[in-house]
């Protein structure tokens, strides 16, 4: 007995659920066709349509299909236009801006973000102003843009401090501040950033972020050939894993890292090796720790 556009809305949330929480792209796909489905009626809402249009784009994009994203993301721009919402256009440009980084590349995202920000209440959303610096930051960086990078990553930080974010929150911020610097050469600075968001993540008893963030430490101090400061590190970090009782993988892995740093055998492409094993762990419990060469 439910309107037609609350029945497709039900059907948008199933499609979300699966894709959020389990990962099921597929299962997300055929929810939202039966939304699509539903909003032929000649009762829909074309609004409602749009947000349709802005969730399938997500959804591409987050399988790497971005040329297929940008058509549901222009769609619903288009919708948003005619219909004078002036909020909902600025959003769906803030969602497709990874896409157009993956496809035109970090300038074509950075003028979505700045043309979504004379559209969207920034102070009414404190969130999406967020989203949006931080996303800035990024994009710069990826130009090496290393100062504009920098100082959108501060204002995402104190955006953040103001809507009482979470302490690993800024953490997060600082860990995004450290690889920045590395990139961009800085690499003492970058040192001291990491080894204070390491301590930070072990205080709250983030074992993994910790781990993760001794990882980029290590990189760093690997470049400046720094081998008795990347020896400590190692043997900090079993302890840590240990102690959170992670999942024997992750020690697997950590423990060779470990080996071989005290062999002085460790390469860069080895630490990029079980740093990306680890975060495959995080949403693949079943992935197994092979060695790196």
């Amino acid at each position: 007995g439910l309107d037609v556009n609350t029945r497709a809305l039900a059907c948008m949330r199933m499609g979300q659920v699966l894709r959020r929480a389990r990962g099921d792209f597929l299962g997300a796909d055929t929810w939202f066709e039966k939304a699509r489905t539903l909003l032929q009626d000649e009762h829909a809402d074309p609004l409602v349509l749009a947000k349709l249009n802005r969730l399938q784009g997500l959804s591409r994009w987050s399988q790497s299909r971005s040329e297929e994203a940008l058509g549901f993301f222009e769609a619903a721009a288009c919708i948003y236009e005619a219909a004078g919402d002036v909020e909902g256009l600025g959003k769906t440009l803030v969602d497709r801006a990874g896409a157009l980084n993956e496809t035109r590349g970090p300038g074509a995202a950075i003028g979505s973000l700045m043309r979504a920000c004379g559209l969207v209440d920034l102070g009414r959303d404190p969130r999406l102003a967020f989203v949006i610096a931080q996303n800035l930051s990024l994009y710069h960086a990826e130009m090496g843009q290393t100062d504009s990078a920098l100082d959108y990553l501060g204002l995402a930080r104190d955006l953040l401090e103001k809507d009482g974010s979470a302490p690993a929150d800024t953490l997060r911020m600082d860990w995004s501040a450290g690889r920045i610097l590395a990139q961009a050469g800085k690499t003492s600075d970058s040192i001291s950033m990491f080894r204070d968001v390491r301590d930070g993540f072990a205080k709250l008893g983030l074992a993994a972020e910790a781990g993760q963030v001794s990882l980029d430490l290590s990189l760093s101090l690997l470049s400046l050939g720094r081998m008795s400061e990347l020896k400590e590190v190692a043997q900090e970090m079993l302890p840590i894993f240990r102690s959170r009782l992670l999942h024997k993988e992750a020690l697997a892995a950590v423990e060779f890292f470990r080996e071989a740093v005290a062999a002085e055998t460790i390469t860069a492409a080895q630490i990029h090796a079980v740093s990306s094993f680890l975060a495959r762990l995080e949403s693949d419990s079943s992935a197994r720790f092979r060695r790196p060469v």
